[in-house]
């Protein structure tokens, strides 16, 4: 029973990284957009199109507001980026509660 435990504390843990570097790239990305000439470049289009496509339909694209810098934020990243932080911490402590 102890070797289910930890290896399910493992593939916990294995989904919180998962989740935390998603969230630091939403978080990237809803910094980078509200740059105007600099949203524009190919690798951050490039970027925005993957991780539109990971946002459920509901939530894409709400709360994009104009920013002063020529570009835009993009609310419904930030609120895919707090979530998947939110999710990593969840799943960090279920797997110390495993161990």
């Amino acid at each position: 029973m102890r070797v289910l435990a930890k290896g399910a504390s493992v593939l916990l843990r294995i989904l919180a990284w998962a989740c935390r570097i998603l969230a630091i790239l939403f978080a990237f990305a809803c910094i980078a957009l509200c740059f105007g000439p600099i949203g524009a470049l190919t690798p951050i289009a490039d970027l925005t199109f993957a991780l539109q496509s990971l946002i459920p339909k509901a939530l894409a694209g709400i709360f994009v507001w104009i920013s002063p810098l020529g570009g835009s934020f993009r609310g419904d990243f930030a609120i895919a980026s707090v979530a998947l932080f939110l999710l990593d911490w969840a799943l960090v402590r279920a797997s110390t509660a495993l161990r």
